[in-house]
């Protein structure tokens, strides 16, 4: 298979079903943005793995982290896994640091695995959305466990946090601030999403439908879904801030 097929140079392209639309469509642009989203969701695991804490590169005098033995002389992987097999011990990295959530359900693997999980199920979401409802194709359609596995992970994850009275500036470390910025790229698919459903109709019963079952119809799980990543993506963000030892910064307001 070709990785060009010059079908496109004109402007237009096929829409699951065949159907061929100017490059310019919101359609084209709404999955457009979920492919972007999708890129830096990479670009965050590729930062994980740059990580000190998660690599298992940082040994900090005041930490509390068995690393084992010799343990800066082994390959970046046996670093891992040795920190990750005895991430039991993890409750600080730096002094005066609020002691850090326990890394039994979130150590590197977990969360690299998890983030993959996203790569994937925004592949199924950008399927739903280059598919119109009236073509009579089976592809992959967003899943409602896809919601509802993403709201036990933010529960999970939110335990460990201090409860948010005011908001917060992003950023962080460099992971921490990738996933914030992954935050604001699904918050515009969201919207695009949102606005493809009222002009297009991207759901056979839009969100205009007064039944409630109707409106749970068609692609009523993506506008859901893209909406929970967000807060996924945003509370992902504030846990590997918390896990390397990232103060958040508080807005006050007024730019002060």
């Amino acid at each position: 298979m070709k990785i060009y097929t010059k079908t496109g140079d004109h402007g237009t392209t096929s829409l699951f079903g065949g159907k061929r639309v100017d490059k310019s469509d919101l359609r084209i642009k709404t999955y457009g943005e979920v492919d972007e989203l999708n890129s830096l969701i990479g670009v965050v695991i590729a930062e994980l793995h740059t990580s000190e804490v998660f690599s298992g590169r940082r040994q900090d005098s005041t930490s509390e982290v068995d690393m084992g033995n010799n343990l800066s002389l082994r390959s970046g992987k046996s670093r891992r896994s040795n920190l990750l097999s005895r991430h039991s011990g993890l409750s600080r990295i730096d002094s005066g640091v609020a002691p850090l959530p326990r890394m039994t359900g979130n150590t590197f693997a977990d969360t690299e695995k998890k983030l993959f999980r996203i790569q994937s199920e925004l592949l199924v979401l950008g399927s739903d959305l280059a598919t119109p409802m009236e073509v009579k194709v089976k592809v992959l359609r967003v899943k409602k466990s896809f919601v509802t596995r993403l709201e036990k992970e933010i529960d999970s994850w939110s335990v460990s946090l201090p409860q948010l009275r005011n908001f917060i500036l992003p950023g962080g470390g460099k992971v921490g601030a990738q996933l914030h910025l992954a935050r604001t790229v699904a918050r515009r698919a969201e919207r695009s999403i949102a606005e493809l459903d009222r002009t297009d109709g991207i759901n056979k019963h839009s969100l205009r439908s007064s039944s409630a079952s109707q409106r749970t119809a068609g692609l009523k799980n993506a506008l859901i879904y893209i909406n929970r990543l967000s807060d996924w993506l945003f509370t992902l963000a504030r846990y590997v801030n918390k896990l390397e030892g990232q103060s958040e910064k508080i807005w006050k307001g007024r730019g002060s």
